[in-house]
């Protein structure tokens, strides 16, 4: 069923964040960024000093971060810690399943969508989404020393493919594919935009409140003095605050 986003039905914004076997909803500051022109999307977590002597954070462990209302939840990032300092730890997405292994591998009698398979199966991605409407076989593919990233460039490359989209939806990998919109997201000047800026010619950002099911590629509404239509998410960041305070950014192009 297709709802409409309307800033008063949203009561009580929750955060949830495991990393490792620790859980979080309160004592951290969170910012996620998701961008659909990027590989590596990642999060920055920062810990209040109340429980640093508490924890023990490794590499490799583990994040996923949710949000919500009214405890339900929505996974809106997973990823693996890559940076450890002292208040703050730095994740990124599942990209690094891919860049982590090597590709050394000939395809005979292959079409893309097989060989990407193999790729992701590589690096222990099994659930994926792929649409892509090239059925060329091709004799001969020869992928040598390659990481899962590049090696689906270098297909790419082969396959004269272009203008291709990618991501990671949590554990979930698309192709040229995307999450099936299940909302209308509807903002509203004086209503849920907090606030519009121009980041440069016809790109602009939105904030507003916690969306926790909001996807990259979705179409969102924006009915505001400056700017009025529907709107592709480009870039999506989700913050938690100093004071808890959870918010959404929204970037789109005109």
């Amino acid at each position: 069923m297709i709802t409409i986003y309307r800033e008063s039905e949203y009561f009580s914004p929750e955060v949830l964040v495991n990393i490792g076997d620790y859980s979080f909803s309160k004592y951290i500051t969170l910012n996620v960024k998701l961008d659909i022109e990027k590989n590596f999307d990642f999060a920055i977590i920062k810990f209040s000093e109340k429980i640093l002597d508490e924890i023990i954070v490794n590499k490799d462990d583990k994040v996923i971060i949710q949000l919500g209302y009214n405890n339900q939840l929505e996974k809106v990032f997973t990823g693996y810690v890559t940076d450890v300092k002292d208040f703050e730890i730095t994740v990124k997405n599942n990209f690094l399943n891919l860049v982590n292994i090597n590709i050394n591998k000939s395809f005979t009698n292959t079409t893309f969508d097989e060989a990407l398979r193999f790729i992701l199966n590589q690096a222990s991605i099994q659930n994926m989404s792929i649409k892509n409407e090239d059925t060329v076989i091709k004799n001969l593919i020869s992928i040598k020393n390659k990481n899962g990233l590049d090696a689906i460039k270098y297909l790419e490359q082969k396959f004269n493919i272009k203008d291709s989209l990618y991501f990671f939806k949590n554990d979930k990998f698309f192709y040229n594919d995307k999450e099936v919109q299940q909302e209308n997201y509807e903002l509203i000047y004086g209503s849920n935009i907090l606030n519009l800026q121009n980041l440069c010619p016809k790109i602009w950002e939105v904030e507003t409140i916690s969306m926790p099911k909001i996807n990259l590629l979705d179409d969102i509404c924006i009915e505001h003095y400056k700017l009025t239509g529907t709107f592709k998410v480009e870039k999506i960041n989700f913050i938690v605050n100093d004071y808890g305070f959870i918010r959404t950014k929204i970037t789109i192009k005109e």
